[in-house]
Parts: structure tokens; sequence; C-alpha cells
């Protein structure tokens, strides 16, 4: 069998290792290492001590059989924002595909991970997991989107699968954790305890010494035409969650995070230049 054939069988096993490090007033990439087409842009400086990479999958898409890894590691006092150039896609097929993206986080050090959503197509296999290994007084701010189907060309997910799990330690400890599995002929789709006929849904988390009673009663004031919740579920864990169409949840989550990091950070919130194009 040709090598092109094997990846056309099994799909791409690609892995990205990251690794960030406060040096003087600047946050400096330690490691940047990948195989197969996992990979990053060159790191962006857009304001002082932060380091910002768009993570990039040049086949445009998650196929049948891919697996992907990322790792990502932040040394103490090291400021990093990881986002991407647009949605990931995840393509239908017989095989299921996956991606994992762990990150660990030291103290005095801040992640901002601010990806695009992910639109699952119908008759995809699709299993995302995100860790985040926070030590105590790290801050994290991170978000997680999902869309079913192609609405805008009425493309629905009739067949396939999502799974999914988010999970979140402070100090070690599991902080929050949420796990999915929804086939698409799950009856919670259209439950009022679930999706209730929503297409999309996502999570927010802003995690810090700082994030209170106060910053819950902020975000709150953030104006979303969608289902929302905002809410204290642990000492210094805020969650938003969402449910209705994949971009207005992203663009209220962006909304959040403009109010969010000046509270938690003391930075003002630039939007990556990439978003812009």
């Amino acid at each position: 069998m040709s090598d092109l054939q094997d990846v056309h069988d099994r799909g791409w096993a690609a892995t990205l290792d990251l690794a960030y490090a406060r040096s003087g007033a600047r946050t400096v990439p330690t490691r940047r290492e990948h195989t197969g087409p996992l990979c990053v842009q060159k790191h962006f400086e857009p304001e002082p001590t932060l380091c910002e990479h768009i993570l990039v999958h040049p086949p445009g898409g998650i196929a049948a059989g891919d697996r992907l890894r990322i790792d990502v590691v932040v040394g103490p006092e090291a400021r990093v924002r990881l986002t991407t150039p647009g949605a990931t896609r995840w393509y239908r097929g017989e095989h299921g595909a996956s991606q994992h993206l762990a990150a660990t986080v030291a103290d005095g050090a801040c992640l901002e991970l601010l990806p695009h959503p992910h639109l699952v197509f119908d008759g995809a296999l699709a299993t995302s997991h995100l860790t985040v290994a926070l030590a105590a007084d790290a801050t994290f701010i991170g978000w997680d989107v999902v869309g079913l189907g192609r609405p805008a060309g009425d493309h629905p997910f009739a067949s396939g699968r999502w799974s999914s799990r988010l999970e979140l330690t402070r100090a070690g400890r599991l902080a929050y954790h949420d796990a999915l599995d929804l086939p698409a002929d799950s009856p919670s789709r259209n439950s009022a305890l679930g999706l209730a006929g929503h297409v999309a849904w996502g999570t927010a988390l802003f995690v810090a010494r700082a994030a209170g009673a106060p910053l819950v009663d902020a975000l709150r004031g953030v104006a979303a035409n969608l289902s929302t919740g905002v809410s204290l579920v642990g000492e210094g864990l805020v969650a938003a969650r969402a449910l209705g169409p994949a971009e207005a949840i992203h663009q209220w989550f962006i909304a959040l995070w403009e109010v969010a990091l000046p509270a938690l950070t003391g930075r003002v919130a630039r939007a990556p230049r990439i978003w812009r194009t």
C-alpha cells in the first residue's frame, strides 16, 4: 500500500507540542514541534508580555480517521493566546475522528483559548476532548462552541455522533467537568432538558482568583439574542452557557471576553488580527 493510500484509509495522525516561558517583558515560545499537518503560524506579539499563536490544520477540516493531539504548557508569569483562523469542520465518514487539546498553566500565567466553533457535518463521527490543568494562581479564559449540520445550506445533522469532554482542574483538584455523547437521533436534541431544538451550544469558562460575583453580574449584563446563563460554579470559576446559532454564540463569547479580560488581568481586550481577515 502506498503512503498516500494509507493516509486516505486511516486519516491523519497529527500532533502539536507547544511550550511558552516568560523572558523579561516578553512571553516567548520555547517549544514548537509538530508531526503531520497540524501546526502554528509564526508567533505574534500584539501587546507587551503576550504571545499569540494561530492553530492551523492545513487540510481544512477533520476527516474520518483523523487523530489530532495538541499539548500546551504555559510557564510561570507567561501570557499566551491561542485562536484559529476559522471554524473547525468535522466531515462525514465511516470511521471516527478525534481532537484532544491538553493545556497546563503555571502560577501567575494566563492562557486565553479562543477558537472558532466546531461545525459537525451530517454523518460525522466526532470526538473532542479539552483538558486544562491550572495551578492555584493561574488564569484561564476559554470556550468551546459546537454547531450541528450546515443550517445555511439546509444540510441538517441527520446521522452521525458528537462526543465531547471538557475537564478543568485547579491545583490538582477537579473544578469543572462536562461530558456529552450525542448521536444524531438522540431525544435530548429536542428535549427542554437538552438542546430544546437548537442546533448549536457553547460553554465559556473564566478562571482566576478575581472571578466572583461582580464578574457574574458584569457578564450577565452583556446583551445576547440567545438562550444564555452565567453562574459562579466554584471559587474563582465563572461559567457561561448558551444555546442558539453557532456564530451568534461565538460573538457573545467574544463580547464576554472583552469584559472579563480587563476585570481579571487588567489588560485591554484587543481582538486577534486574524478575526478581521
